[in-house]
């Protein structure tokens, strides 16, 4: 089948993977006899969403493959760890999320430059 004669609509383009990852963490910083000052585990799902303005080679706005570093930081830095023991910050959802998302001083936990998250004003 032909596709070429099919216009794309116009704007961004997106798509979006999904990772899992199990870890354990605590949080210190909350009163004792808080439930989640207290070891405990998470199923964590992590989406990378990449966008772009048009499609590139094929019809791609990247090849899920360029994410296999990131998927490899995940699976051999945080999965099945003590999250607690791994960053300098509480790892609450919000901050891995920032982490995971923020600029990468890591390269083996960083995006491909192409798809590094934007700085600057949104």
């Amino acid at each position: 089948m032909d596709i070429s004669s099919v216009p794309l609509p116009s704007g961004r383009h997106s798509i979006g993977k999904a990772f899992d990852f199990e870890a354990g963490h605590r949080l210190p910083g909350l009163p004792p006899g808080h439930k989640c000052s207290q070891q405990h585990g998470h199923s964590y799902q992590v989406e990378v969403i990449l966008t772009a303005q048009a499609l590139e080679g094929p019809g791609f706005i990247t090849d899920f493959g360029d994410l296999a570093p990131f998927k490899n930081f995940l699976d051999t830095q945080l999965d099945h760890h003590n999250l607690h023991e791994i960053f300098p910050f509480e790892p609450t959802s919000e901050r891995l999320a920032q982490y995971l998302a923020g600029p990468a001083d890591d390269p083996a936990r960083a995006l491909p430059r192409s798809m590094a998250p934007p700085t600057g004003p949104r």
